[in-house]
């Protein structure tokens, strides 16, 4: 399991156990790391109040709206205490009410001492989230900075809003 490597991974496409509680799903997380079941109910309880669904604990995943899920998944992820945690997609499919606090989520997550690595779209999130960007394009770095130096590279420029230099598809 990656997650005995100090690595927790989210998932674009949503996979929770839709007929077990928050409770239960997210005890599944921490249970991987080898904690016994008094423990795991402990850990999910705390990474459940992290992520402010607390109130939700006894609902089953199936009930939840996709923001829900997508913090549910945070949560199941956090639960394995990793160093680094993985997102991919994370405000992918979700209403713009509620990428904000996604992003103030994903931020705790961060100031509580987890490396971040995400692929997202929204180049908001991307902005207000990142300390560093690595932008490709066509799988080779082109740029690797600060958000704001990345935004302004010409490179990056024409890969991603087309101008000129960039290579098609």
């Amino acid at each position: 399991l990656i997650s005995s490597l100090g690595i927790g991974r989210t998932f674009q496409k949503l996979k929770p156990f839709l007929d077990q509680t928050l409770l239960e799903n997210v005890m599944i997380g921490a249970l991987a790391t080898g904690i016994n079941l008094n423990q795991a109910r402990n850990k999910a309880l705390e990474m459940i109040d992290l992520v402010d669904l607390i109130d939700k604990r006894h609902h089953f995943a199936k009930e939840l709206s996709t923001g829900q899920r997508k913090r549910l998944e945070l949560a199941r992820a956090m639960a394995t205490e990793p160093k680094l945690l993985m997102m991919d997609e994370v405000t992918g499919g979700v209403d713009q009410k509620t990428v904000p606090g996604l992003v103030r989520l994903i931020k705790k997550l961060n100031k509580l001492g987890v490396t971040i690595l995400t692929i997202e779209h929204n180049m908001k999130v991307i902005m207000d989230i990142s300390h560093k960007i690595l932008a490709l394009d066509q799988g080779k770095k082109i740029a690797f900075d600060k958000p704001k130096t990345v935004q302004l590279n010409e490179k990056v420029i024409d890969a991603y809003l087309g101008g000129v230099n960039a290579t098609s598809s």
